[in-house]
This record gives C-alpha cells, sequence and structure tokens, in this order.
C-alpha cells in the first residue's frame, strides 16, 4: 500500500497543473516581438491573457486550491508587494505623465496577479521546486547559446559597441536581458548542489555559459547581482561548514560554483 501511494504521489507531481502552467510563465522569455514599437508589448500581453486563464482554472477548482489562499495573502512578503500596489496607485493621480502611469500601473497589476497565481499554484508543492530550478537552467542554457552566437556571428559584420548593445534577446534593452540571466543564475547554483556527479558536471557547464553571457551584455548592475548571489551561496556554505564540522563537502560545493565563476 505504502508502494502504491508513493507511485501515485510521484505520477501528480509530474502531472500537476502547477507545473504546467509555471513552465507557461517561463515561456514569456522567448515570446517574439512581432514587430511592436516597444518589444516587450507582446510580453505583457502574454502574461496578461496567461493571468486570466490560472486565475480561471484557480477559479473553477477552487476546492482544491482554498487552502493555499489563506497562507498566500496572510504571508509578509505578500503585504509588503500589496503595501507597494496601493502606494503606487498614488502615482497615478500625481504623475506629471498620467497616460505612462496608468500604462505602468497596468503593467504593475499584471505582475502581481502572476505572482499570487503562481504562490497559489506552488503552495504545499514543495516537491515541485528541484523540477522547476531545471526547467529555469534549461532556459538559461538555451538564452545563453542563443547570446554567444549572436555575438561571434557579429563580430566580423558590426562594431563591438554596437554589437554589445544589439544583445538583449526578446526584452529590447540589454540591462533588462543581463538582469534576466542573473536571476535565473540561483536556480543553476541550487541544481549543482543537489545534483550527483553527472548533474553538477552538467549545470557547471550551463553556469559556465550564463555567467560568459552576463559578461559579454556588460551590464554593470548584473555584475553586482552575481556577485551578490554568489556571496550569498558562499556565507551557506561557510554555515553549513559550521554545522557539519567537515572540510571536504566545503571544498566540494563551494568549488562546483566558484570553479565555473
Amino acid at each position: 500500500m505504502v508502494k502504491i501511494n508513493q507511485i501515485r504521489a510521484t505520477l501528480a507531481g509530474k502531472t500537476d497543473p502547477a507545473l504546467f502552467f509555471c513552465i507557461l510563465y517561463f515561456a514569456i522569455h522567448f515570446i517574439h516581438y512581432l514587430g511592436a514599437i516597444d518589444p516587450m508589448c507582446t510580453h505583457w500581453f502574454y502574461l496578461a491573457l496567461l493571468d486570466l486563464v490560472v486565475a480561471i482554472y484557480l477559479f473553477a477548482g477552487k476546492s482544491h486550491y482554498t487552502t493555499a489562499i489563506k497562507p498566500v495573502f496572510n504571508n509578509g512578503f505578500s503585504y509588503l508587494y500589496l503595501a507597494l500596489f496601493a502606494l503606487a496607485s498614488l502615482s497615478v493621480f500625481t504623475a506629471l505623465n498620467r497616460t505612462e502611469a496608468l500604462v505602468c500601473y497596468a503593467r504593475f497589476t499584471v505582475t502581481i496577479i502572476a505572482y499570487f497565481n503562481i504562490a497559489i499554484l506552488l503552495h504545499g508543492r514543495l516537491h515541485l521546486f528541484k523540477l522547476l530550478a531545471q526547467v529555469l537552467a534549461v532556459i538559461l542554457l538555451v538564452e545563453s547559446l542563443q547570446t554567444l552566437i549572436a555575438f561571434f556571428n557579429g563580430l566580423e559584420t558590426m562594431p563591438l559597441d554596437n554589437l554589445i548593445l544589439s544583445l538583449q534577446g526578446n526584452t529590447g534593452l540589454k540591462n533588462i536581458f543581463a538582469a534576466t540571466l542573473v536571476v535565473k543564475i540561483p536556480f543553476v547554483i541550487y541544481c549543482i548542489y543537489t545534483s550527483g556527479l553527472w548533474g553538477k558536471i552538467i549545470h557547471m557547464g550551463i553556469l559556465i555559459l550564463g555567467v560568459l553571457s552576463i559578461f559579454i551584455v556588460n551590464a554593470r548592475s548584473s555584475y553586482v547581482g552575481l556577485a551578490l548571489v554568489l556571496l550569498v551561496y558562499l556565507l551557506f556554505c561557510v554555515l553549513q561548514y559550521f554545522k557539519e564540522r567537515k572540510t571536504e563537502p566545503l571544498l566540494y560545493r563551494a568549488g562546483a560554483v566558484l570553479l565555473p565563476m
């Protein structure tokens, strides 16, 4: 009976709609701008439609997600986010350009709905975290390869400054693109930390390509973010050392990330 329950739990994890919807949210990185004046217009349109679909799904299956709603909305981070959302609404009335303020606030609304949708979907589904981290690692791999291919293909046809400025992915701005790369680095580090030997080697390769792409894009704020990620991870390794009092695991854990960096 125990084995049967374990199999059912495994299948439920693989077919969990939360995983499917999260992948759809992650897929926003590959939405093309389709010739729009603002390259991110299609991103916001896609995200708004996805928010609506997920909200309808959650409402239709509210019997399964009722227990998640209260803990999510009572979370301290949710309170802070809602307070920021309320404070930002005041700028619509005080902004010099109210049209621009309304556009930005509409995007903020779409973002906060996405936050609550994902939080409710993933509540109580910690077993999905490693798989979602691996999905983000694959996305970083694809984006890094696209960036490196575009860079080396453009070296002989474009001035270096213009080439670097053109490395924007589908975001329309290299600083935003660099930030989208940096934000995936912690998930790759998590995969390195939790994987076996071959998994570590594969994800170390992804980390090398990701860091290389970040340095090629040459956005200074991304260097700060990358340094902070590395600092927090090394601090975690030191804390683990004081907990276990074993030097060898510390060297392996720190070296598996420091070497690619």
